[in-house]
């Protein structure tokens, strides 16, 4: 409702085209001192979360929103992370109402990035600790419990907070047998031309803890581009196998 910051919530629009958008009325609105800070969301294909209702539509999935909120009272702040659920393809959305799924009494602890982890058929949340420089790894089979799995980092550009981080597999190029999984974290500031920047790592992923290729205390970054303020691009999963290249050189 302004250009200062305040008021934060998630909006959303809907198109056929991707030319044209009609705007939708606000998905998660601020509720008074708490505001909607970033996340992701996810297609709860199985009904895993048990919110998606009973109707024969809705039990073949419903999209479930996994974000933090913000909540602020006179003497401190507490992020915790809350989950919504949409039966109508994301058009409207309800809080769950044991929310928060996820709370650790901390003034910042943020941007949940979850998906599915097929071999252990259960959800994998990465989360940042922004002052610490570390992402936090998290499992749930539902969606509302959540079990911490490991820590990563500090490492590589420690120069400015952590925030969204991305955790996702890649195969390796002319080596079809070959999957590396990337770690994407960005900080602000500490970009390699001032201001935001992404940076990631290429390792591996066991269900638990991603293990780095590159040593933890190697001063070479791996910068996502070289322009300044690259900031909190995330990717989006569960893409048809042929829609777009999903390679690493």
């Amino acid at each position: 409702f302004g250009t200062s910051f305040g008021n934060i919530g998630w909006g959303h629009t809907r198109s056929d085209d991707l030319f044209h958008w009609q705007p939708l009325p606000v998905a998660l609105p601020p509720d008074g001192n708490n505001l909607i800070f970033s996340g992701s969301a996810v297609f709860d294909e199985f009904n895993t979360s048990g919110l998606c209702g009973d109707s024969a539509a809705e039990q073949q999935g419903c999209l479930v929103a996994v974000y933090t909120t913000n909540r602020r009272t006179v003497t401190e702040i507490n992020q915790t992370q809350d989950i919504a659920y949409s039966n109508d393809g994301g058009i409207t959305w309800t809080p769950f109402e044991g929310n928060p799924v996820l709370d650790r009494s901390l003034a910042d602890f943020r941007d949940p990035k979850v998906f599915w982890y097929e071999p252990d058929q259960r959800w994998i949340m990465v989360i940042a600790l922004p002052f610490e420089r570390q992402v936090l790894i998290f499992g749930s089979p539902d969606l509302r419990q959540w079990e911490e799995l490991s820590t990563f980092g500090p490492a590589g550009a420690t120069g400015g907070i952590w925030e969204c981080p991305d955790l996702f597999p890649l195969q390796v190029v002319n080596e079809p047998d070959t999957v590396k999984w990337i770690m994407k974290v960005d900080l602000n500031p500490g970009g390699p031309f001032g201001g935001s920047a992404g940076q990631y790592f290429v390792g591996e992923f066991d269900g638990r803890q991603f293990i780095p290729e590159n040593p933890a205390n190697s001063e070479e970054v791996l910068w996502l581009d070289y322009g300044k303020d690259c900031y909190c691009a995330t990717t989006f999963a569960n893409l048809p196998p042929d829609s777009a290249p999903r390679w690493i050189g």
